[in-house]
């Protein structure tokens, strides 16, 4: 009885890993949404991104 189940600390280790992974793909994904936006912006629509802004 006074030892602490397993599950405990995998499940909170599981959340970190989880939160870190969720954290950097939220990262990557606003990178590259910048990259191409600003690509596209300089290159085809510039009229639509100077309303936008």
């Amino acid at each position: 009885m006074k030892d602490r189940p397993p599950k405990s600390r995998p499940s909170n280790v599981i959340a970190y890993v989880a939160l870190g992974i969720v954290s950097l793909i939220g990262l990557f994904l606003l990178g590259q949404t910048l990259k191409s936006f600003e690509s596209e912006s300089q290159r085809s629509h510039p009229r639509i991104a100077v309303n936008r802004t």
